[in-house]
């Protein structure tokens, strides 16, 4: 933890250039927000959103300082000013880390220096190519750390006027200052001395007091990794002298944990618990995400040790959200995607600390009984809530497939029913074809019946014709001569004598007149016996 303590100091300094102005000056916050309501000119309008930004809030109110870089961006590209654009971008991605945000930071540093780029703006990549290092040293991506940082140093010494140019010497500075940081964390603590003792020389020479101060805090958390906490707190108090005296809320927060972890080593647990609350209630105030982590950690091994385990517990889950919510920004998609598109391989040394929180964490349990009760209650609820999860799903699919098997029953009894009225049909229309077939034939044998009988009438018409044209002849003949007789027997002239013989030729006519009416009444018979048999 001590080691990556010292990273996460030296965050503060990585921030710390591309800046025009003094460290050491007081800011006028509400003196700088009323010079932003009047007509400014642009550069000045640059400079003061810049300072409220930087030196107004991001050591003090980070969320803040977000606000004012993101209203420099926003002006900036307004007026398609790239440099100032460049600028603000880096105070952004500053406030982003200072929050715990490394994705956002990473983002917007990349952004930053992609203007630069465009724009050959030479310290500036050098500065950023920094900021970029620092992501990769909060990742344990020391190599890819070490090549930023050198090639940052490498552009510095390529600028002609590097000698005379204080914010170049700021930038080397930097540098400097974050490579011995990398060797330190990577336990290379010659080298790490080495770069420090550069950074102290620069920082007194060019009048940087937070750069020294930063440095020197950085030299005794080496001590402190050495088992040397004397010695640490020797360089942490000369830091803290310089530090408390420029309004570094952030720095003078870190300054209180770095304290609180030297008491720790030195036993001193009462001071250890002491400063640590103060550095809590500082990072609460200011919403310093990895001072926060740091006080909660070293306040829960100081409680551990005095054996206040309720309190020791308390910090510990308050170490563990914090450190998952820092890790779940360090390894963000977003910071991935970033180092992507410089074509960086990000090569992350195992994090054991979650799991030595982990540990630690099981053991306090072993003291605190209730909260293993509770935890096991918990854990039982759990289990009854999935059992009735269980239950409830086992149910609804059991509804489910009754439902489906009833529909499927409905489904195949329709089809029974119009199986059979199918069949039903089949069998009407069977019965229907034979009919149509009966009615044809019967047609058919009416129509050969109806031509039969209609022959047969005509033959029988013809016979009829033929007897009217006989019998006409046949009652022709008695008739006339019974009319003829009757006319002589009635006329005057006639004798009696001759009247008798009329009347004997009457009878006679009459007889063969009978004659011919019985073969008439013959031939009706004849004529009706074969309509009848017909």
């Amino acid at each position: 933890m001590l080691v990556d303590n010292m990273k996460k100091y030296l965050v503060l300094f990585m921030m710390l250039y591309c800046i025009t102005f003094l460290y050491g000056q007081d800011v006028n916050v509400d003196s700088l927000k009323e010079a932003l309501n009047s007509n400014l000119p642009d550069s000045t309008r640059f400079a003061t959103l810049n300072e409220l930004a930087w030196e107004g809030y991001l050591f003090t109110i980070p969320d803040s300082s977000c606000y004012y870089a993101k209203l420099h961006f926003s002006f900036a590209k307004q007026i398609g000013n790239k440099q100032q654009m460049a600028t603000a971008l880096n105070t952004l991605g500053t406030a982003y880390y200072m929050m715990g945000d490394y994705a956002r930071a990473s983002q917007e540093f990349y952004k930053s220096l992609k203007i630069k780029e465009d724009i050959h703006d030479i310290k500036g990549m050098a500065a950023t190519l920094n900021n970029l290092g620092m992501i990769n040293d909060s990742q344990d991506d020391f190599e890819s750390a070490t090549k930023n940082y050198q090639s940052a140093i490498d552009l510095i010494n390529s600028l002609p006027d590097f000698q005379n140019n204080k914010v170049l010497k700021k930038v080397l500075v930097a540098s400097y200052q974050n490579l011995a940081a990398v060797y330190a964390n990577m336990e290379k603590h010659d080298l790490a001395f080495s770069y420090f003792n550069k950074t102290l020389e620069l920082t007194e020479a060019h009048e940087l007091p937070r750069e020294r101060a930063y440095a020197l805090s950085n030299i005794g958390q080496i001590y402190l990794t050495k088992d040397q906490p004397n010695k640490a707190l020797e360089y942490y108090s000369k830091s803290y002298q310089i530090i408390s005296q420029l309004h570094d809320q952030v720095g003078v927060t870190h300054a209180l944990n770095d304290f609180a972890y030297a008491y720790y080593e030195l036993k001193n647990y009462d001071s250890a618990i002491s400063f640590g609350q103060r550095a809590l209630k500082q990072a609460q105030n200011i919403n310093s995400a990895i001072e926060i982590e740091d006080a909660a950690e070293i306040l829960y091994k100081s409680y551990k040790q005095q054996s206040k385990y309720d309190d020791a517990l308390t910090m510990l889950e308050l170490y563990s959200s914090t450190k998952d919510s820092l890790e779940s920004a360090r390894n963000t998609e977003v910071v991935v995607n970033q180092r992507y598109k410089y074509q960086y391989e990000k090569q992350a040394a195992a994090d054991s600390a979650a799991f030595a929180a982990q540990k630690e964490m099981h053991e306090l349990l072993i003291f605190k009984q209730e909260e293993k009760l509770k935890s096991a209650k918990i854990q039982q609820f759990l289990l009854l809530s999935l059992l009735i999860l269980l239950i409830i799903l086992i149910a609804v699919s059991y509804k489910a497939y009754t439902r489906i098997k009833n529909r499927n029953n409905i489904i195949a009894l329709q089809k029974k029913k119009s199986d059979q009225q199918r069949d039903k049909i089949a069998y009407q229309n069977q019965l229907l074809e034979e009919k149509n077939q009966e009615i044809t034939k019967f047609n058919t044998n009416l129509e050969l019946l109806i031509h039969q009988r209609t022959q047969e009438l005509k033959a029988s018409l013809k016979q009829i014709s033929q007897y009217q044209h006989n019998l006409a002849h046949d009652i022709r003949a008695p008739y006339t001569t019974l009319v003829g007789l009757l006319n002589l027997f009635n006329d005057e002239r006639t004798t009696h004598k001759q009247k008798e013989e009329i009347i004997e030729h009457l009878e006679k006519t009459t007889k063969s007149f009978s004659v011919v009416l019985k073969d008439i009444s013959l031939q009706l018979n004849e004529f009706d016996k074969k309509i009848d048999d017909n």
